[in-house]
């Protein structure tokens, strides 16, 4: 009797990546490793560049593409697709495309835009089978294991707006990515990495969407042997900039210094970009930084105490004002980011955050417009602060009820001459090691 056909699994990842930037985003990739490690599914990826094409021509190439794989085994495939907000609308159409061709497999969504609580979870997406919410390796690999009854973790079925239990995951023996054989190299057309040695984020910003199906988070390190032998693999491909993704790098009680130590016994030549925290920086994490080229980056957001209680951020500006005098006594490159369009924030006081930032000296300040994300508390009280957002695929405020358009024109103008500024090192260059 002829043995019946393994299941299938097409990965669909629909990427917002720049020009340089690695296409295929590192938790698409830990995804798919988990489940060639773990299972016996043919997992087959698919990864698009979502630029500037309109959302009906990517939506219908991807169906199609998505077609053509199920030729052979039309019953036994399934498609995965990563919810975000710049692709939430091509990933509604494209399943509405397959489902209107006969497409008859599963369709499983996971992502940000998915993984929070939310009433009409399924009008948004009435073609999905199943959705994920919180870090899915684990319970994926669950769902596809033989036997499965289905009552799986982080798992979502019609009808249902959360989970019956919370998603788990274990990152000590999760499959790495790097080290998967089985696919390509993660790195840029210009030696750009994306690398990770921790999830979970301990903030609570209203603006952000690290967080799972309404809990919070916690800060999972992976094993130190992983972390080793990532760096030894990603050293002896030579990129030029590391881009380390940990929400908050130098958090208090992880193991960042030893992580630095291992980039530094590497021989690691080029730059490490990392999300830090202000009042972590002290003589400790200098001296962890010596004989690398890192430059901090550190999202300020606002200095105004009444807009930081609208995002729930808060920032002591005596350890602002610290952090910054110490890095720029040690000629270490920086990065401080700001953002416009906050609830209760006027233009007068986004021109006092630049102002400040530019006092402390700071090498790199950006700006950018608050976007809005779904599930998050910014999304539940923007009609209460009146934020009004344009009909981008990222949800960017274009007016609020303490700044109209013509304000809004002026912090972009104000934000493009801070992006334009001569002699402003760019996230590539410009950076030194501490001497």
């Amino acid at each position: 009797m002829e043995a019946a056909a393994a299941r299938r699994l097409v990965l669909v990842c629909l990427s917002a990546a720049s020009e340089g930037a690695p296409l295929t985003p590192l938790g698409h990739a830990s995804l798919a490793s988990a489940l060639r490690a773990r299972t016996n599914v043919e997992v087959t990826e698919r990864v698009h560049r979502i630029g500037s094409a309109c959302d009906e021509e990517i939506a219908a190439r991807v169906a199609s593409e998505m077609l053509s794989d199920c030729k052979g085994n039309p019953m036994g495939t399934d498609v995965g697709f990563g919810v975000y907000i710049w692709n939430d609308r091509v990933v509604q159409r494209a399943m509405a495309l397959l489902r209107e061709a006969g497409f008859r497999g599963k369709i499983i969504l996971g992502g940000p835009s998915v993984s929070f609580l939310r009433p009409d979870l399924w009008i948004s997406y009435p073609h999905a089978d199943c959705v994920f919410q919180g870090y899915a390796e684990d319970a994926l690999c669950e769902f596809y294991r033989p036997g499965s009854a289905g009552d799986v973790p982080g798992l979502v079925l019609p009808g249902q707006a959360r989970p019956a239990r919370p998603a788990q995951l274990d990152v000590a023996p999760l499959p790495s990515p790097w080290l998967d054989q089985s696919r390509d190299p993660l790195v840029g057309p210009d030696g750009y990495v994306h690398w990770e040695s921790k999830r979970g984020c301990k903030n609570r910003c209203s603006f952000c969407q690290h967080h799972e199906g309404g809990t919070r988070l916690v800060t999972r390190e992976f094993d130190m042997s992983r972390v080793r032998a990532e760096i030894e693999l990603l050293v002896s491909k030579g990129p030029r900039r590391v881009s380390v993704l940990d929400p908050t790098f130098n958090m208090p009680g992880t193991r960042y210094e030893a992580v630095l130590d291992a980039w530094r016994a590497s021989g690691f030549k080029g730059e490490l970009s990392l999300q830090c925290r202000f009042d972590g920086i002290d003589t400790g994490f200098l001296d962890a930084c010596e004989g690398l080229t890192v430059v901090p980056e550190f999202g300020l957001q606002s200095t105004e105490p009444s807009v930081q209680r609208h995002i729930n951020r808060w920032d002591d500006l005596g350890s602002v004002q610290r952090a910054c005098e110490l890095l720029v006594g040690t000629g270490i490159q920086f990065h401080v980011t700001l953002i416009y369009g906050l609830p209760g924030q006027t233009l007068d006081s986004f021109r006092s955050d630049v102002d400040f930032c530019r006092s402390l000296r700071v090498p790199r300040i950006r700006a950018f417009p608050l976007q809005i994300y779904p599930g998050t508390r910014m999304e539940a009280r923007a009609g209460e602060w009146g934020l009004v957002r344009g009909d981008d695929r990222y949800g960017t405020v274009v007016r609020t009820g303490h700044m109209d358009q013509a304000d809004m024109k002026a912090a972009h103008d104000i934000a493009e001459a801070l992006q334009n500024k001569p002699g402003s090192p760019s996230r590539t260059e410009g950076a030194r090691s501490r001497p």
